[in-house]
């Protein structure tokens, strides 16, 4: 009996796993081109700087501040819902400590990065920034990363399948 318990949580969470794994696929094709960015950089493309988005080194316990609240309640919020309670219940929940990506995407010589949060239910929040000139990529966190500067926050809704419904964004400015 044990074993076959046994058995059905390793199953289960190279499944969890594939589907994670799928989630973050989909996302990252939807975010890696020129268009996106032209958001927090309206002449990337016409110069030329971009190329590809680079993956931030961990997952990080992103925010829900990172969409604007009108997003929240149409998409992730019930009803009776109160938002700010919903965004406190949320970052609360899903509070951990940042762990390594796993060598699913190339790295590339872009100044452009997207951070990604870990799955929570049928969503995913990722966050597209620019690195700033002066900072060394040795010396690269997330804090910093966002610093006095810009970003567009994602939300990727999929269905219970993993497929990719819809997406929504927001463009943030850090002070």
């Amino acid at each position: 009996m044990n074993r076959y318990l046994m058995f059905l949580l390793i199953i289960s969470s190279f499944a969890n796993a594939q589907d994670e794994t799928r989630r973050y696929r989909q996302a990252y094709e939807y975010l890696n081109s020129c268009e996106i960015v032209k958001d927090i950089d309206k002449k990337a493309c016409r110069r030329g700087d971009f190329s590809t988005l680079n993956v931030y080194d961990s997952i990080q316990p992103l925010s829900l501040l990172i969409l604007n609240p009108d997003i929240i309640e149409d998409d992730l919020a019930n009803e009776n819902d109160d938002v700010t309670m919903f965004i406190t219940n949320h970052d609360m929940n899903n509070n951990f400590n940042p762990y390594p990506v796993d060598d699913l995407f190339m790295k590339s010589s872009s100044d452009f990065y997207v951070v990604f949060s870990k799955p929570a239910d049928n969503y995913l929040l990722a966050e597209v920034v620019i690195k700033k000139k002066e900072m060394k990529r040795e010396e690269l966190t997330y804090d910093k990363l966002i610093e006095f500067n810009r970003s567009i926050g994602f939300l990727f809704i999929f269905d219970n399948e993993g497929k990719l419904l819809k997406v929504r964004k927001s463009i943030n400015h850090y002070n």
